[in-house]
């Protein structure tokens, strides 16, 4: 709960609460009724970069970029992407290795 009070979302975002759904939880069990601060709007959706550092602590996200300018579904990737720079991972999940 003092994540989502604190979480800040870019202007053009609006602050929610997310339940994380099958798809999170398929790629990480940890996952499993988990709720976390969401950004969203029209064009697109990211996590609170403070957010992505937590879930990772709690076993989820650990897969996808440490440096969350780098995730486009980390507010500071979002924000990276939505600017043009390059080098931002736009895939939502990295698949397990094989």
């Amino acid at each position: 709960m003092k994540s989502l009070e604190t979480a800040v979302c870019p202007p053009n975002l609006q602050k929610s609460s997310y339940t994380m759904g099958t798809k999170e939880i398929a790629a990480y069990s940890a996952a499993k009724g988990k709720t976390a601060p969401l950004c969203f709007g029209v064009e697109g959706s990211c996590f609170p970069d403070g957010t992505v550092a937590d879930l990772k602590s709690q076993g989820i996200f650990t897969r996808e970029p440490g440096d969350p300018t780098k995730w486009k579904y980390a507010c500071s990737g979002y924000k990276s992407f939505q600017d043009g720079i390059q080098g931002v991972q736009t895939q939502y999940l990295t698949p397990p290795p094989a």
